[in-house]
């Protein structure tokens, strides 16, 4: 009898009812059973299975007795049967990872741009547009009822602006080398702003340097800018250069010229088998790296006219050249030797001079706006310093630093104050290079690449990976500037206009 009781139990069938596993509407296995075996959830059949670590679910969800849907990665699951899930879903759901959710709603038009009619295209489908932040990273989400549609993480980097007026929000992604642009008008006014605030504040707090107080000041002042993409009126800004480029171009009625021109093939001009690297433009001429040669054009109304070509006179690779004594000679620093930089005078076409500043060299520039005859300032991870060429030591006077500040660029007004950039973002502003900097203006958490000062200092434009950031301030550099920092403004192409540059 004990016998016949165990060889039944053992050769019973499981009468647990099959499902079907889906993904977006696509049959992934069906006649499945469901069961939680260790730490995955596992969906077999009788000549297939597949299984999910449970503690990389999120959105677990019991829609109805007998469907269960979950996340996983960057797609949504859902599994149906005729059995009531309830007993599996109280297994799961104290496992799986909690998800902060900072924003959510379902009431908005998405749209996607075509660049081919130059048209944003609705998604005719239900959605819900969330922001989720999972260990102070934050995600932006948008998913309909089957499928995630769209994921990215926010970041500084990202291209966005946005339109008050419109309640509608731009942003583009790059995948591929390719520009996506997407759209979202809200259609209530409210959440719109709460969006706002919640993805610029993300942007900034997802910075490894971030500055959450300051950021709250930047997110405010965009929400009432309207549009974080676009300069405001700067006409107090004046052409500090008459002499600028002109295109050929820009004047249609020229002469013809019998003079052959810069983009034609000239026996006296550079080799076409390098390419060129570095650009610098004097008050007269402007100058071209090739390799080891250097390219002079003069700066015509007409655009650049080809001068001559001095073959082989750099000695290794320049990384950065500045003209120097009237453009009489170059000041350049070679890539594999960071702490020397190097004289070339262009009447003789060699190197004159090696000036050893016991450093590694980050950048240097004149200490005098338009005026290259003098002192240099140079930057290094741990000082800023002033360069003599006169004296024998060649640092004339500095500001050290303890600690590690990695000073990567900056620019000086044409009374020599100084704006100094770190690999944080932070700008310095300094009236005198052996002391303290006055000022101290916060960034926008992203590395800066270059700075450059109007003459009188009052505007400052900070050219970073993905966007330009402009400060405008009050007086100059000699006191400090205080608690009443200026905001930086953000400035960068429209979104639906990157596609055209890639």
């Amino acid at each position: 009898m004990v016998f016949k009781l165990i060889k039944n139990i053992f050769s019973k069938p499981d009468t647990r009812t099959l499902g079907v596993l889906s993904q977006n509407k696509e049959v992934i296995l069906d006649n499945c059973i469901i069961t939680l075996l260790e730490d995955n959830l596992l969906f077999k059949n009788d000549s297939h299975e597949v299984s999910y670590e449970v503690k990389r679910i999120t959105d677990l969800k019991l829609t109805i007795p007998t469907t269960l849907s979950f996340t996983f990665g960057h797609k949504k699951y859902k599994y149906d049967c005729k059995e009531d899930l309830s007993y599996i879903f109280k297994k799961i759901n104290p496992l799986i990872s909690s998800l902060n959710y900072i924003f959510s709603t379902s009431d908005f038009i998405y749209k996607i741009y075509e660049p081919d009619s130059n048209l944003f295209k609705p998604v005719d489908e239900e959605m819900i547009i969330k922001i989720i932040e999972d260990k102070k990273i934050f995600y932006l989400k948008i998913e309909t009822e089957e499928d995630i549609i769209h994921f990215e993480e926010i970041t500084t980097e990202t291209q966005y602006y946005m339109d008050n007026k419109a309640s509608t929000f731009v942003w583009s992604v790059m995948k591929d080398n390719n520009w996506f642009t997407f759209s979202m008008i809200f259609k209530k006014n409210l959440e719109y702003l709460e969006f706002l605030s919640k993805y610029v504040s993300s942007t900034y707090k997802s910075s490894e340097h971030g500055n959450n107080e300051y950021f709250e000041e930047i997110v405010q002042y965009e929400e009432d800018e309207g549009e974080g993409w676009e300069g405001g009126d700067y006409e107090d800004i004046k052409d500090d250069n008459d002499e600028g480029f002109v295109s050929a171009e820009e004047d249609s009625n020229n002469e013809p010229n019998d003079e052959p021109s810069s983009d034609e093939p000239n026996d006296n001009q550079p080799n076409n088998d390098t390419k060129n690297e570095l650009l610098v433009v004097g008050n007269q001429n402007a100058f071209v790296t090739r390799g080891q040669s250097i390219g002079i054009f003069r700066n015509t109304n007409n655009g650049l006219e080809f001068k001559e070509n001095l073959e082989d006179v750099l000695e290794g690779k320049a990384s950065k050249m500045i003209p120097h004594n009237k453009s009489t000679s170059l000041i350049y620093l070679d890539k594999n030797d960071s702490n020397v930089l190097k004289k070339l005078d262009l009447e003789r076409g060699e190197v004159v001079e090696n000036w050893s500043l016991d450093r590694k060299i980050n950048d240097y520039f004149d200490s005098s706006k338009y005026d290259d005859s003098g002192t240099l300032v140079g930057l290094s991870d741990y000082s800023v310093f002033r360069i003599d060429p006169r004296t024998k030591e060649k640092i004339s006077e500095e500001k050290s630093y303890k600690t590690k500040n990695e000073f990567k660029c900056g620019n000086a007004t044409k009374t020599g104050h100084v704006a100094v950039a770190d690999k944080k973002g932070d700008l310095r502003l300094y009236d005198k290079i052996d002391k303290r900097a006055k000022s101290l203006l916060p960034g926008l958490g992203d590395e800066i690449k270059h700075v450059d000062v109007t003459s009188d200092g009052k505007h400052i434009i900070c050219t970073c990976k993905n966007y330009l950031m402009l400060f405008t301030v009050e007086g100059d550099y000699k006191k400090p500037i205080g608690s009443n920092k200026p905001i930086p403004k953000r400035l960068t192409l429209k979104p639906e206009h990157l596609v055209y540059i890639c």
